[in-house]
């Protein structure tokens, strides 16, 4: 069974809106904008994938403009903890939960 097709206005419009992403359109997102930087640059890595799965990668394309507003409601909305890919269970729990500073990646 293949999953639903996510669009980048939907995602767009739904954080403009005030509404919280679900993971499955946060990963949407990142991967989209990975896809369009990898793209960009010609790396080996975007044009193979591009090759391999080009059907697929026009369903995840977002545009510069697309980027841009999401960003800008993001700015606006902000993002929920869940949505930042902390699980309010390891912060209660007493999990491993890190403060991430600029240039960090937190790999959860």
């Amino acid at each position: 069974m293949r999953d639903a097709v996510i669009h980048p206005i939907d995602v767009l419009l739904k954080k403009r809106d005030g509404g919280e992403l679900s993971t499955a359109e946060v990963e949407f997102v990142v991967r989209a904008v990975v896809r369009n930087g990898e793209s960009k640059r010609g790396t080996a890595a975007g044009v193979l994938r591009s090759a391999q799965d080009d059907g697929e990668k026009q369903s995840e394309n977002i545009t510069d403009a697309q980027l841009g507003a999401f960003l800008m409601a993001v700015f606006e909305r902000g993002l929920s903890l869940r949505e930042l890919g902390f699980d309010a269970g390891d912060a209660v729990l007493g999990g491993d939960v890190r403060c991430v500073g600029a240039g960090d990646v937190y790999a959860g």
